[in-house]
């Protein structure tokens, strides 16, 4: 026989927001758009408008930042110093020191093996890199005027109209052109050719040559991260306008890796080629091999997908832990990288996103709250529980017919049940007795979880024991 068990304890139900549980961190910028900080706390300086963030082997994140004509290196102690740029726009500087020369309208960034930087610059018409070794910055790839020429030839003497940039291990680099709906590759020889799309915009060429395949690569959407290439040196394709995830593998072969071609939010759980994908905008990828996706909600919220190695697709944020941030209607990731500690950098675009500042950089330890996939077991959690809050309801939804389920003690017809991860599990209407299950009628993992009234906002912890 099933009992109900409750726990209450009255001078302790606390109103606190799904935040409460999250560790996202500002990890550089102080929320005043301006130029300062170098040699002191990331956290202490003044950013202007990020345009890319990048990692070397290291642990050194660099940002880069449009508005100071400059990139900005955080090391692993937090300290920032400028990497490159002399906050000067314009074009200058090649063969001596990065932080002696003039960029303008610099954008994406990306590392390779080696930890040497590569830069978008005059407003994604040249690419610059800086060597590691010796901080030396030069041209490596077109002519400052925007254009798709050159193929077969020197990167240098190409046209070229970069609006994202990805390096893979062995230093190729590829950078998608929007307007002409392709990538472009330069090889580790200088040489420059189309790696994926045929020039026309469409959605075709699945299990043939990339080169032979239609993109749609919208010039809004692909802003940020639309590249992303794995360890094994797959590349990774947000195609936007198709609402698709493409890769191309390392022979040359194209395949759509996640999405369905709709436009809404549908999927969890399932093949990522069976969900929808509604605003597919940056993407990154982690040493594990997970694929990360930026994406909205059916309400139009911004989340954050996750495709596994499996091929399982996710919600790996939900909207309720972003609008928790702060962060309302309409706002997206402008960008977002993940560094070799599975940390998530991003930067969030648009006017509305409240709880963030502009010219920060935000962080977020995945490795500290890991995606619990449905009916798996957690024998260590990780040390992040709300020990601060009393769990007001403790239970055991084994089945056993002892403490099955729990009364939740709020106020309202509609609680939301949230896990560590801030991802919604469960919704109640009608009802405050949870059985301990999530929407599939899978007993979720032993941990903590948070209640939450959607009326009155008031919430209670819920520990949930085997």
């Amino acid at each position: 026989m099933k009992t109900i068990k409750t726990i209450v304890i009255a001078a302790s139900l606390t109103t606190f927001g799904v935040a409460d549980i999250m560790a996202q961190v500002p990890f550089a910028g102080n929320g005043t758009p301006g130029y300062s900080g170098d040699g002191g706390a990331a956290t202490s300086a003044q950013l202007s408008y990020v345009t890319g963030i990048s990692s070397d082997a290291t642990g050194n994140i660099f940002i880069s930042d449009a508005g100071n004509s400059d990139v900005r290196m955080v090391n692993t102690s937090n300290t920032i110093s400028t990497y490159a740029g002399n906050q000067t726009a314009g074009f200058s500087g090649d063969g001596g020191a990065a932080t002696s020369a003039s960029m303008q309208g610099n954008g994406f960034i990306a590392n390779d093996g080696a930890g040497n930087l590569y830069i978008s610059d005059a407003a994604g018409t040249r690419i610059r890199k800086v060597t590691a070794s010796t901080g030396v910055i030069t041209t490596i790839a077109g002519t400052g005027t925007a254009g798709n020429t050159g193929n077969g030839g020197a990167a240098t003497l190409a046209q070229i109209t970069v609006n994202s940039l990805a390096v893979d291990a062995s230093g190729n680099i590829y950078f998608t052109d929007a307007a002409n709906s392709i990538v472009r590759q330069i090889n580790t020889s200088g040489t420059i050719s189309v790696y994926a799309g045929n020039g026309t915009a469409g959605y075709s060429g699945d299990g043939g040559a990339a080169t032979s395949a239609q993109l749609s690569l919208s010039s809004y959407y692909s802003l940020g991260n639309a590249l992303t290439v794995d360890v094994s040196g797959n590349l990774y394709i947000s195609d936007a306008g198709n609402s698709v995830v493409r890769k191309v593998n390392t022979s040359g072969t194209i395949s759509t890796y996640a999405g369905n071609g709709g436009f809404t939010h549908s999927g969890d759980g399932g093949a990522a080629t069976s969900a929808s994908i509604k605003n597919l905008g940056p993407i990154a990828m982690n040493a594990a091999g997970d694929l990360f996706i930026a994406a909205h909600s059916s309400t139009s919220l911004p989340i954050l997908r996750r495709v596994d190695a499996a091929g399982t697709i996710t919600t790996d944020r939900d909207s309720s832990w972003f609008q928790a941030l702060g962060i309302s209607y309409g706002v997206s990731f402008n960008m977002f990288h993940i560094d070799i500690n599975n940390n998530l950098y991003f930067d969030i675009m648009g006017g509305c996103a409240i709880g963030t500042a502009p010219g920060t950089v935000y962080k977020l330890a995945l490795t500290q709250t890991p995606r619990i996939t449905m009916g798996s077991i957690i024998t260590s959690p990780p040390s992040i529980e709300p020990t601060d809050v009393p769990a007001l309801s403790v239970f055991s939804p084994n089945e056993d017919g002892k403490d099955d389920k729990t009364m939740l003690m709020l106020a309202g017809n509609k609680i939301e049940i949230y896990n560590r991860n801030g991802s919604l599990v469960r919704t109640l209407e009608g009802s405050k007795v949870w059985d301990g299950k999530d929407y599939s009628g899978t007993v979720v993992p032993m941990g903590y979880y948070v209640a939450m009234s959607k009326e009155t906002n008031a919430s209670t912890n819920i520990s949930v024991v085997k």
